[in-house]
């Protein structure tokens, strides 16, 4: 039989028992991570994951553990922009960095095909807004909890394999769905926050980003200047969760920091470098510059802009139409006039039907005729 080709891979979703480490006293804690715990953010978590078994299928993708192509997913697939959700609750975190242990205090916790690393973030502190004791908690439910690994589509909404590989909470998929149809900031709508922003915007301004400011600015009170050719989106909600958001509906795709891994303040633009092949530049370029990213926000998430602008300027729209030329060039003189004089009456082209006339069945004329007896 011949071999099938695999065009599109399996989903890589995976079940984990999580632990989740709160103290360097944990027994279980390996000492090299000290300094990772010791720089965790507010809203973000160190924990190990604990892999059921390796995930076979067919398909063969590439595993970073043996450096070749594989017939199963395991820890080793578990990579950065991976999200990990709770069964219970539904609570999920995004996978910001794997960290490679070989000192865990048990050897069989060593970083390897069951086992990795990572510290999560509750992003946008989402869990820690639904805790309900009033505390914004947005940590893992328990010391251990199960987990399912997963990514997310264009669209921004998860992918999962089928639901019978795993065990889980009846309320599973419609938590999880719906966290991410509450909060998709991938493609739809994009959450900025701006002082003042309630009474700067209101719902269907478009806006784009004042790079002397490094603000959005609504671009609607711009005139026909070429800032106005930079608009990335409409404005889509103002005052939620507070007066200094509002959110807007980009033109183009938001794309987040750890995706796109861009520097630069706020309005930096980046274009397609012609002189250094795969990569991009803040430098305009001379000749045909095309931008491609905006940086939107302090932490380094873009927008990816949708077309090249008319200049050097930050892209996501056609430039303006130039004026209109003359309709036509003035009429020449007029030629002489052939020789051999008129020529012969060519035919008639239309007869009008007279009922009237004796002599003929047909007249030339423009009305019909048939009062004439003689």
């Amino acid at each position: 039989m011949a071999a099938i080709p695999y065009v599109i891979l399996p989903p890589k979703s995976m079940s984990f028992v999580m632990h989740h480490f709160t103290s360097l006293s944990d027994p279980n804690f390996p000492s090299s991570l000290t300094s990772v715990f010791n720089g965790l953010a507010a809203n973000q978590f160190l924990i190990r994951g604990v892999l059921d078994a390796a995930v076979p299928m067919s398909a063969e993708v590439y595993n970073p553990g043996t450096t070749s192509l594989e017939a199963y997913y395991d820890a080793y697939n578990v990579a950065t922009s991976d999200w990990l959700a709770s069964d219970t609750s539904g609570y999920s975190w995004s996978v910001k960095n794997i960290h490679t242990v070989t000192n865990a205090p048990n050897t069989a916790m060593n970083t390897g095909p069951l086992v990795f690393y990572a510290t999560v973030e509750d992003s946008y502190a989402y869990n820690a807004g639904l805790d309900p004791t009033g505390s914004a908690n947005g940590a893992p439910d328990y010391s251990d909890t199960r987990v399912i690994q997963f990514t997310l589509d264009e669209n921004g909404i998860p992918i999962f394999r089928s639901v019978d590989t795993f065990t889980m909470s009846a309320n599973f998929s419609g938590n999880v769905l719906g966290r991410f149809m509450t909060l998709n900031n991938y493609t739809s709508q994009v959450r900025i926050f701006q002082l003042g922003a309630s009474s700067t915007f209101t719902i269907g301004d478009p806006v784009f980003i004042n790079t002397s400011t490094n603000q959005f600015q609504r671009s609607n009170t711009l005139g026909d200047v070429p800032a106005i050719y930079t608009t990335l989106g409409i404005v889509s909600s103002v005052g939620i969760p507070s007066d200094n958001y509002f959110t807007f509906a980009p033109f183009g795709k938001f794309y987040r920091s750890a995706d796109v891994s861009l520097t630069g303040p706020v309005g930096t633009t980046y274009y397609i470098d012609p002189t250094n092949a795969g990569q991009y530049t803040t430098t305009v370029p001379p000749n045909n510059p095309f931008p491609v990213y905006q940086i939107i926000d302090a932490s380094g998430n873009v927008i990816r802009l949708t077309s090249s602008g008319s200049s050097g300027g930050g892209g996501g729209g056609v430039g303006p139409t130039g004026p209109t030329g003359p309709s036509q060039g003035p009429t020449g003189s007029t030629g002489p006039t052939g020789a051999g004089g008129t020529g012969p009456t060519g035919p008639v082209s239309s007869y009008i039907f007279d009922g009237g006339q004796a002599s003929s069945n047909y007249t030339i004329g423009p009305a019909f005729d048939c009062g004439n007896a003689s």
